[in-house]
């Protein structure tokens, strides 16, 4: 009886440190971009075959877009929260759609909002568009280099 008892309390143990059985809306909620380790907004799908990974003697190249029902604006305010949590540094936010300077990132002229964290030797670019073919879907590339 104690046996059971021991191997009942290892396995509920090892059941709270796994977090559980995910349930539906927690699997929704806890995706990740791939490869990049970043959260991926709720409502936000990873656009297919839209990956290119390289890893050079200098550090990873990463490009990733992602689109979902959200404003642009809603996608800026949350990635401003969520990356200083993930040790990034906001080094630059353009709402204009002004070219970051060259030397802090990499985001489009033509995107909307531009944001550029810095974290170890890695640089973050987050382009943020509309998408004009759908109403209320906003379009995000995600762009990680070596410094």
């Amino acid at each position: 009886m104690k046996k059971s008892w021991c191997l009942f309390g290892a396995v509920l143990s090892l059941f709270l440190v796994m977090g559980g059985v995910p349930v539906r809306g927690e699997e929704e909620t806890a995706r990740l971009l791939s490869d990049l380790d970043l959260p991926l907004m709720e409502k936000f799908h990873e656009e297919e075959d839209s990956r290119v990974v390289f890893d050079t003697p200098e550090g990873r190249i990463i490009e990733v877009r992602a689109q979902g029902a959200a404003s642009p604006e809603q996608v800026r305010d949350y990635y401003r929260l969520v990356l200083p949590t993930l040790s990034w540094q906001l080094a630059f936010q353009d709402q204009a759609g002004a070219a970051a300077p060259s030397d802090e990132g990499a985001c489009a002229a033509e995107v909307q909002i531009c944001l550029v964290a810095l974290r170890d030797k890695e640089i973050l670019s987050i382009s943020i568009s509309k998408d004009d073919s759908q109403a209320g879907v906003s379009v995000v590339v995600f762009d990680l280099r070596p410094r």
